[in-house]
C-alpha cells in the first residue's frame, strides 16, 4: 500500500510545542521511543500503562535521557474491558483540560480478536475493540498509521460499525494510500461532511460521494485530477463522464477548497462537453482557503488571477468566506492544486494535467507548496479583481500556536482594503490553546483591535465561536 520513503525523526517531525499527548502501551518498545520524541518535540506527554509502577520507572528513565520534568507524566490506562476503558479515560480527563495528539499504541486482530500491546497481548470482545454502534458521529485521521496494517482494518470497522456524520483526513500527505481500495471498504449512510486537509484524491472522492449522497459539507485541499484526468480520457460518453459529477456533488451545500481548486471546480473544465452545467446545484455557500507565514505579504492581484474565471459565479451564492491560516512558518497548509487543461488531440484525449506557474519570480509565485503557485496567467484587471473581493461578505482567520503580533497590523490593513464588504470577521485561536493564557488574551485583545480600526462595515467579531456585537468603536 506504501512506497518507500525516508523519514527522519529529528528533523521531520514538527514541532510540537504546547501540544498534549496521550501515548497507550508507552512504557516500554514502540510507545517508549513514542513519548521520547514526541516530549523532545515540545509536547507534553501522558505515558500510558497498566501498570503504575512500570509506568513511574518508564518516566523516571525518560529524565535520565534528558527528558526534563514536568514534560513526561504517568497515567493509568487499561483496555482489557468497557468499564477498565471508561475509568482509565475519566482518570485521565481529570487530569487534562485537552488532548492535541492521541496514539494508540496497540495492534487490532479482528480474527483473533487479540489486541497485541507493549504488555502484552490479551483477549477481548469484538464488541471493545470498536466503539460501539452510534457512540461515535465525528472521525478524524491525523496520521498514515490508522491506514497501513495493522490498524486499517480497524479504521475500517470502526468507520462502518458507528453513524459517523463528520470524517476529516488530516494534513499529513497521504498521496501513497490505496484510496480506490480504502474508499471502497466504507459504508457510512449517515454521512455529512467529508474534508481532505493534506491531499485529495479527486477520482476517488467522486467515486465515494456518488455512494454517500447525503453530504452536504464538502471541503478538499492539493487536489490531485491525474486520476479523473485518466478515467475521464477512458469514457465512452461524455454524459456519464457528467453524470457521475452530479452524481456526487448535487447535494453539496457548503465547499471549502484553495483558489485554483474552486475555480476547476466551478469552471467546467472537469466536464468539457458540458461546460455550462452546474454540477453543485445546491451550493449555497463556499470559503476560499488561503495561508500566510509570518512577514508574507497578502498579494491581491496574485489572488484575484486565480479567482477571475468564476468572478460572475462567486455573485450567485449565499455566503462567500475568505479563510486564511495565519503561520509562524514559510510552508503552506492550503496547497495549490494544478487544474486538469482541456486538450484538443486527434487521440480524442480530453485532459492532461499540468501545473503552469505565473511568470512572476515572487517567493509566493515560485514556491510549489504555496497557493501562490497559480496555475494560469495574470488576466484580471483592477475592476475584475475588485468585483471579486466585494463578493466575499466574511473573513475567517485561524492564528496558529507561533504566529506572533507583529505582522497583524499590516495584514489587518491589506484585508480591510482589499475585502471592502466584510460583515463578520471570525478569529479562531484554538491552535494556540498550548500557550501562557494571558499571552493568548494579548493576542485576541490586539487582533480585535487592529480588526475594529481597519473595518468600518463589520456587524460582529467573533472569537474562539463566541459572537460580539460591534456597537462602538471606542477604546
Amino acid at each position: 500500500m506504501f512506497s518507500k520513503k525516508s523519514f527522519n525523526l529529528e528533523n521531520d517531525l514538527e514541532d510540537l510545542t504546547g501540544k498534549v499527548a496521550f501515548v497507550t502501551g508507552g512504557n516500554r518498545g514502540v510507545g517508549y521511543y513514542t513519548v521520547k520524541h514526541l516530549a523532545r518535540k515540545g509536547a507534553t506527554v501522558y505515558l500510558g500503562s497498566r501498570s503504575e509502577e512500570a509506568g513511574k520507572i518508564a518516566v523516571a528513565d525518560l529524565e535520565k535521557e534528558g527528558i526534563g520534568k514536568g514534560k513526561v507524566f504517568n497515567a493509568w490506562c487499561d483496555f482489557g474491558t468497557p468499564e477498565k476503558a471508561k475509568d482509565s479515560a475519566e482518570k485521565l480527563l481529570s487530569q487534562i483540560d485537552r488532548l492535541d495528539i492521541l496514539v494508540l499504541n496497540g495492534a487490532l486482530s479482528p480474527d483473533s480478536g487479540v489486541v497485541s500491546g507493549n504488555n502484552g497481548p490479551h483477549s477481548i470482545s469484538s464488541a471493545t475493540g470498536a466503539p460501539t454502534k452510534g457512540a461515535l458521529h465525528a472521525f478524524e485521521i491525523h496520521s498514515i498509521i490508522l491506514l497501513s496494517s495493522p490498524f486499517l482494518n480497524w479504521s475500517i470497522q470502526t468507520l462502518n460499525g458507528n453513524n459517523i456524520t463528520d470524517l476529516t483526513f488530516g494534513t499529513i500527505e497521504f498521496r501513497d494510500v490505496n484510496w480506490s481500495s480504502f474508499l471502497s471498504q466504507i459504508n457510512t449512510p449517515a454521512l455529512k461532511s467529508i474534508g481532505f486537509r493534506g491531499y485529495t484524491p479527486f477520482n476517488d472522492l467522486v467515486t465515494f460521494m456518488g455512494r454517500h449522497q447525503n453530504i452536504t459539507v464538502l471541503s478538499v485541499n492539493n487536489i490531485n485530477f491525474d486520476d479523473w484526468c485518466r478515467v475521464s480520457n477512458s469514457m465512452d460518453s461524455p454524459s456519464s463522464l457528467l453524470d457521475k459529477l452530479l452524481n456526487a456533488f448535487s447535494n453539496v451545500q457548503r465547499l471549502s477548497c484553495c483558489p485554483q481548486g474552486l475555480v476547476s471546480l466551478l469552471s467546467g473544465v472537469l466536464h468539457p462537453s458540458n461546460p455550462n452545467v452546474n454540477i453543485f446545484p445546491r451550493l449555497r455557500v463556499i470559503s476560499i482557503l488561503w495561508s500566510l507565514g509570518i512577514g508574507q505579504q497578502f498579494r491581491m492581484a496574485i489572488v484575484g488571477d486565480i479567482l477571475a474565471p468564476i468572478a460572475h459565479k462567486l455573485k450567485d451564492f449565499q455566503r462567500a468566506v475568505f479563510a486564511i491560516m495565519y503561520r509562524a512558518d514559510a510552508g503552506s497548509t492550503w496547497r495549490a492544486c494544478p487544474p486538469p487543461v482541456l486538450e484538443k488531440s486527434p487521440g480524442g484525449i480530453l485532459y492532461r494535467p499540468v501545473a503552469h506557474t505565473n511568470a512572476g519570480t515572487t517567493p509566493e509565485a515560485s514556491n510549489n507548496n504555496s497557493p501562490a503557485a497559480v496555475s494560469v496567467p495574470p488576466t484580471s484587471t483592477p475592476s475584475i479583481a475588485t468585483s471579486v473581493f466585494s463578493t466575499f461578505t466574511e473573513i475567517k482567520l485561524e492564528v496558529t500556536s507561533r504566529a506572533d503580533r507583529e505582522g497583524v497590523p499590516a495584514l489587518m490593513k491589506t484585508l480591510a482594503d482589499t475585502f471592502t464588504n466584510v460583515k463578520h470577521f471570525r478569529v479562531d485561536t484554538r491552535a494556540r490553546a498550548g500557550r501562557p493564557a494571558q499571552e493568548n488574551r494579548l493576542m485576541k485583545l490586539y487582533l480585535c483591535h487592529h480588526i475594529l480600526k481597519q473595518f468600518k462595515q463589520l456587524k460582529a467579531v467573533h472569537i474562539d465561536g463566541v459572537r460580539s456585537k460591534v456597537t462602538e468603536r471606542e477604546g
